[in-house]
């Protein structure tokens, strides 16, 4: 404004600056008693007060002379004219049971500008794996308009993915919420329009890895287990195992019994066992199933992952027949004694043997032996359920040394000596007889010791 007496007809520069530290200027070639209005075109938009803070400077080569140069500087603050949205949020999480998992994103819409918001707009999410959607806060989202000035809206998105898809995804590192995804409102700043949150399932998971039933040696069996924590959370609870077999028998322990160590981090994988399961002859193929937190708990990502089954064939044979012999023979005058014995191996149990396993025989006199059943002795292999072999195993002895009578009071036969098969009843492998030989040849075979 010129509210001197005279026109100003030197031309003077008219400098503005806001409190975001954007500039402009203005030339005034001349200004008649009165008022003018200057255009600045293009103006960055601002939200905050500060940021529509303007100063305004009347600058001249000081060739204008002023009545009053001190109202040549003006401070005043703009209106927000434009809206301003900004967005907050947070998930929440509920496993209701095993599978059964409830996500939600929590919305707080903001009005931070001067002026309402009437107009609808919307909201997208894009949890970054796959799973997005885009809704109007108001038709589709129930969000209440106008939002006036100042103030914020809540709103509840539903988030539906199916959690318990393989392979199961736990993180979301680029979850990214928009509000006014479709620049229906002008804004004076989209920059607050779009939070990328980071999040990653707070909620644990049993995995069954493995589930191992192995034999370790005869009448020893064992069940092994690997399970991990495949989930978001660690597993601080206790929970219980059950395995089964087809045989009517069931063991049910909890973790932390078979040696499991809580709290069970996620990521982590632990191995744990049931040290001794007890098996019979029969059936012949033995039918475990092994069930975590069968009672359901925990309350888990996924159930489906906690159950596994495993067999393992069952193998037993036993001595039936252990005799001892010798003979006699004379050459140029000389007497030499021969010896051998005889073991009948009979598969008692309801599969094939078909691996070669070791025989040992010891006399009780210093004198041992051990062959390979069909490697060194000839055995015929498989050998059928109920069926029998006798192999004949030579008794290297040196008799002379003995009395023209003696007895040999302990000698002892074991079968599979190497534990190449492992077998239910290790019991049966071991048969025991004495036998005497006399000078006049006369051989006496003692029975077999029960």
């Amino acid at each position: 404004e010129n509210n001197g007496c005279s026109p100003i007809v030197t031309p003077f520069a008219l400098d503005i600056k806001d409190g975001a530290g954007n500039t402009g200027r203005q030339t005034i070639p001349a200004l008649p008693p009165g008022k003018k209005t200057v255009v600045y075109d293009n103006w960055p938009s601002a939200c905050s007060t500060a940021d529509r803070t303007f100063t305004v400077t009347a600058v001249s080569d000081h060739q204008l002379r002023d009545w009053d140069a001190t109202d040549n500087i003006g401070t005043f603050t703009a209106q927000n004219t434009t809206p301003d949205l900004a967005l907050s949020a947070s998930i929440a999480m509920d496993c209701t049971e095993d599978g059964k998992i409830r996500g939600a994103i929590v919305l707080l819409i903001s009005n931070t500008s001067d002026i309402a918001v009437s107009k609808d707009f919307f909201i997208s999410i894009d949890d970054g794996k796959g799973w997005k959607i885009e809704k109007r806060f108001q038709k589709d989202l129930g969000g209440r308009l106008p939002l006036p000035k100042g103030e914020s809206r809540e709103i509840t998105v539903e988030w539906t993915r199916d959690f318990s898809i393989k392979p199961m995804i736990i993180d979301f590192p680029e979850m990214e919420i928009g509000v006014d995804s479709k620049d229906d409102i002008h804004e004076c700043d989209g920059a607050n329009n779009v939070l990328r949150l980071p999040y990653k399932l707070r909620i644990p998971n049993l995995n069954l890895v493995a589930f191992t039933p192995t034999c370790v040696t005869d009448d020893y069996y064992q069940v092994i287990l690997v399970i991990e924590n495949n989930g978001g959370a660690d597993i601080n609870n206790d929970f219980y195992i059950s395995v089964t077999d087809n045989d009517g028998k069931k063991q049910i322990q909890t973790f932390t019994k078979i040696e499991g160590i809580l709290p069970f981090l996620a990521g982590s994988r632990q191995t744990v066992l049931f040290d001794t399961w007890e098996v019979d002859q029969t059936p012949a193929i033995l039918e475990l199933e092994c069930r975590l937190d069968f009672n359901r708990q925990l309350g888990e990502l996924d159930a489906n992952d906690n159950n596994m089954r495993g067999s393992l064939p069952v193998f037993d044979m036993e001595i039936t027949d252990f005799k001892a012999e010798t003979s006699t023979e004379t050459a140029e005058g000389y007497r030499d004694i021969k010896g051998f014995f005889t073991v009948t191996v009979t598969n008692s149990g309801l599969n094939t043997i078909r691996d070669d396993f070791a025989v040992q025989v010891v006399d009780g006199q210093g004198w041992r032996t051990e062959k390979r059943f069909a490697g060194d002795l000839n055995g015929a292999l498989p050998l059928g359920p109920g069926e029998s072999k006798t192999v004949k195993i030579p008794w290297e002895h040196d008799f002379s040394t003995h009395p023209p009578a003696y007895t040999f009071k302990n000698i002892s036969v074991i079968i599979d000596s190497q534990s190449d098969i492992c077998e239910c009843d290790g019991s049966n492998n071991q048969a025991f007889t004495h036998f005497q030989f006399l000078n006049t040849s006369l051989l006496l075979l003692l029975p077999l010791s029960q």
